[in-house]
């Protein structure tokens, strides 16, 4: 048990998140980020639930995956505009637009319509990326491959854009 509350702590500090003990004693992981706050930004529309869900998946899933939140946020932004239930021609579903026949080994344990539900679609997105942005020399030849086109230069410039926007906003 000591191991795991030190892995804790070592990854809060790690990612600026905040370690805690509630009243039981027993460990508790609370993420400290502006995540929420990054798509209440960019989509003020949104309701306050539904940004707290999926910030909350985001967080989860850029922490395992090694991934900036910001940087999620931005493609996410640009992919569906923070609407969980998109689909675009192409057949690519949900916040991140996973593309099931593009990713079968990641998607073939759902069902089509689990490709929707906000953390399994952000897990497997953050995935796709973290898989993309290792196998490539650049970040905008990981998101060229992300989209499935590496030339789309306005495509990976609105990403891009949005990113640094948001990381200026951390401060």
């Amino acid at each position: 048990m000591r191991w795991f509350i030190s892995a804790l702590t070592i990854l809060g500090l790690l990612a600026g998140s905040l370690y805690a003990v509630n009243r039981e004693d027993k460990p508790v992981y609370v993420l400290d980020t502006r995540t929420a706050e990054y798509i209440r930004y960019l989509r003020p529309d949104i309701d306050p639930g539904m940004v707290d869900l999926i910030a909350h998946h985001i967080d989860m899933a850029c922490l395992e995956h090694g991934l900036d939140t910001e940087l999620v946020v931005a493609l996410i932004a640009r992919e569906s505009s923070f609407l969980p239930w998109a689909r675009s021609r192409a057949d690519c579903v949900g916040l991140m637009q996973i593309n099931p026949r593009a990713h079968k080994d990641k998607c073939k344990s759902y069902t089509p319509s689990e490709l929707y539900h906000i953390p399994v679609n952000v897990g497997i997105g953050c995935a796709i990326l973290r898989e993309y942005m290792d196998r490539s020399k650049s970040l905008d030849e990981a998101l060229g491959r992300y989209m499935g086109c590496r030339g789309a230069v306005s495509y990976k410039r609105d990403i891009l854009a949005t990113a640094a926007e948001l990381y200026a906003r951390r401060g």
